[in-house]
């Protein structure tokens, strides 16, 4: 086998173009939107580095918790080093989780990876359903029933901050951990979650159309 003779960014750039573009494969039934899952990114940036000669070291995960420990923000990174040579880039990434049990802090740390190696190696993600061997289908969903008269809707109070917190939201990711923290809060009715996913699929649309 000939020696790889490529640099660390030589490297770094064919796992980029390896994992460029990512089929979104999990499905968010609350909220009703797709997303990329952690466990597929890390599948495929995990690979691209080990393909290309390379390894994680010195990864770290600062977590802080609230007093009720509920919810947990997260700052993870590391080094990403070439096995020959010791060559390293660093990486790191925020999330946030909210859990009623023990999984806010896995929940921060699987966002935070996430978001890190979006932003390191430019990954984009999409809706083709022909991207990805690992595709999960977006399940059939009921009819919904034919719009009643306009009417005057006022929503609960914690279903107002959560609405406020959609239409403030500046970027798709920004909205994601809204949709996060409101998946948590079980203090809304069903009729004030049926608003915010109107809410939150019309702001998203909205974000994706700035952003072209």
């Amino acid at each position: 086998m000939p020696e790889d003779t490529r640099t660390l960014g030589e490297k770094l750039a064919a796992i980029t173009e390896s994992v460029r573009y990512l089929e979104k494969d999990g499905y968010n039934k609350h909220f009703d939107y797709r997303y990329v899952s952690a466990e597929k990114l890390l599948q495929c940036v995990n690979k691209g580095i080990c393909d290309n000669g390379l390894h994680l070291r010195n990864t770290y995960a600062d977590v802080v918790f609230s007093d009720d420990w509920s919810y947990a923000k997260a700052t993870v990174g590391g080094e990403i080093a070439d096995n020959k040579t010791g060559e390293f880039v660093t990486f790191r990434g925020d999330g946030e989780g909210k859990d009623k049990g023990d999984k806010a802090s896995s929940k921060a740390t699987t966002m935070g990876h996430k978001y890190a190696y979006t932003a390191l190696f430019c990954i984009a993600w999409g809706d083709d359903p022909e991207c990805s061997e690992l595709d999960v289908s977006k399940p059939d969903r009921p009819a919904k029933a034919a719009p009643k008269p306009n009417r005057k809707v006022e929503l609960g109070a914690v279903a107002k901050g959560i609405a406020a917190s959609i239409a403030g939201a500046e970027s798709v990711d920004a909205l994601g951990l809204v949709v996060a923290k409101a998946k948590a809060n079980e203090k809304y009715s069903e009729a004030d979650a049926e608003i915010l996913r109107d809410l939150f699929k019309r702001r998203k649309t909205e974000l994706e159309k700035e952003s072209k």
